[in-house]
Parts: C-alpha cells; structure tokens; sequence
C-alpha cells in the first residue's frame, strides 16, 4: 500500500495509480509502468476518437446523410469495439488474465460506454441544436471530456485483478468448513 491508501503492488491495475500517486512513496518502476499503460490508452483513445469521427463523417454527409444523433450513436458502437480490441492487446495484455472472461470485460466496456454515451449525447445536442456548434466538433469535444472518466473504468473496473482469497488455515477446518469428527 502507498500513503494514499491505493495498492501499488504489482498484480495492482495500473491505471488509477497514474491520477493519485504519482508523488507517494511507491517505487519508480510501478511509475514508469503506469505512465506508459496512461500512454498506450491515450494513443488508443485517440485513434479511436479518429475512428469514431471518420465513421460519423461518412454517416452524416452526402453519401448516407443520417441524422447526426444517429450517425453518432453509430459511430461510438464502431468505436468502443475498436478501443476494446486495442486495449485488450496493446494497454492491459498483461491484465486480461486476472481481471475475468473476455465476455464478461467486453460486457463491462459495452455497458460503461453506452452509458457514457447516453450522458454525452444531450450534451452534444445542446452543443449543435442552441450553440451551433458543428456535430463533429461537439462529438469530439464530448468525448474529449468524458476520456478521463472512461480510462479509470477500463483501468479500475474492467482489467481489475480479481481478489483469489485465500484458503482457510486454521486447524480444525477444511476447505475454509469446519471439520466435524466423530
């Protein structure tokens, strides 16, 4: 544990230790780590947001013209898949295999994003409809905002390490049952 009370030991999720204790005492290496993992989320994040945004470029011009909410709700369904897969190989690889199911992870990133997305979405269309800010502007904008917030659920929440509790020691007990003799 750290003076700020977060686990810095090494099967930790890495992510929220880059937020609260990058000045505590734990060691460099868990730093540096966390530093680098914050940066592989942020290129994923990126090259996501330029994903999400081309896919609503193509929904909303001339070639389908969708509405903009729909183009957006779209959009951020390709997106999530694409920063799913890319977290899964290229951020939290050395996480995926205490932190649960690949299922169970996808579940947990689909049912987070969603509902951020739910939260952004009138925002966005405040943004378009009485400050007329263009769509695409206020897509990026919107998930500009809501990037923090996302990258301590993937890093908290989906790639978490699950607790293995340990079996009962205690004389007198078997497979954490008390032992009855007769």
């Amino acid at each position: 544990m750290s003076a700020t009370g977060v686990n810095v030991g090494r099967g930790s999720s890495d992510g929220y230790m880059v937020l609260s204790t990058l000045f505590s005492k734990g060691s460099w290496r868990n730093r540096v780590r966390s530093i680098f993992r914050m940066s592989r989320f942020v290129a994923v994040g990126a090259f996501g947001t330029m994903v999400n945004l081309l896919v609503m470029a193509l929904l909303v011009h001339d070639v389908v013209n969708l509405n903009y909410v729909a183009a957006a709700v779209i959009a951020a369904q390709v997106s999530i898949l694409h920063n799913f897969v890319l977290h899964e190989r290229f951020v939290f690889g050395d996480l995926r295999d205490g932190a649960g199911s690949k299922p169970g992870r996808l579940t947990k990133t689909l049912l987070f994003n969603n509902a951020e997305a739910l939260v952004r979405l009138p925002l966005q269309i405040l943004l378009v409809e009485t400050m007329r800010v263009g769509a695409l502007l206020s897509q990026g904008a919107t998930l500009g905002i809501a990037f923090i917030l996302r990258f301590l659920f993937v890093s908290r929440v989906v790639y978490r390490p699950r607790v293995v509790k340990p079996a009962a020691r205690h004389r007198g007990h078997r497979n954490g049952k008390k032992a009855i003799h007769a």
